[in-house]
């Protein structure tokens, strides 16, 4: 995928999913599967940039994709993905006393904030995650994260 300019808003990358799926239906038309393939995984990119960027924006899904069924949910994929934030720190996994279960405390950056989260993991099965709300800073939120894997393991321990 070339860019004649940079996608700056989730507008641009909405307008290049479009730009790309139409590329697509003309390849297939001419049977050229092999580039019909790779123009369709470029609008899937796109769609989900521009709900990336929309999450961030605070914006709504532009009308260019919202009349287009197969990039929605590629759309909604980069809204909830942004919306959940990326991890920026994590701390070791610790066992309980018996060993059944881990836990390890995270932060996220969201557009609302950092969010510490502690993740517990029972018998080596799939993560819970349990997150707080934003703080201000990556410090306190990694403070709070901490805090909350101390309390899950001395209220486990009172139990």
């Amino acid at each position: 995928m070339k860019f004649d300019r940079t996608p700056v808003d989730s507008f641009d990358f909405a307008l290049e999913a479009r730009a790309q799926l139409a590329l697509f239906r003309i390849a297939v038309t001419a049977g050229n599967e092999d580039k019909a393939e790779q123009y369709l995984w470029d609008a899937e990119i796109c769609a989900r940039a521009s709900g990336a960027r929309a999450c961030l924006e605070g914006a709504d899904m532009s009308l260019l994709l919202a009349g287009e069924p197969s990039l929605i949910p590629h759309w909604d994929d980069g809204f909830e993905a942004e919306e959940r934030g990326r991890v920026v720190w994590f701390g070791e996994w610790l066992n309980d006393m018996d060993g059944l279960n881990e836990t390890r405390p995270s932060v996220s950056l969201t557009r609302d904030g950092y969010v510490p989260a502690l993740e517990v993991s029972h018998r080596g099965g799939d993560c819970e995650p349990n997150a707080g709300h934003p703080r201000a800073t990556l410090q306190e939120a990694i403070g709070a994260a901490k805090e909350m894997e101390s309390r899950w393991h001395f209220d486990e321990c009172i139990d």
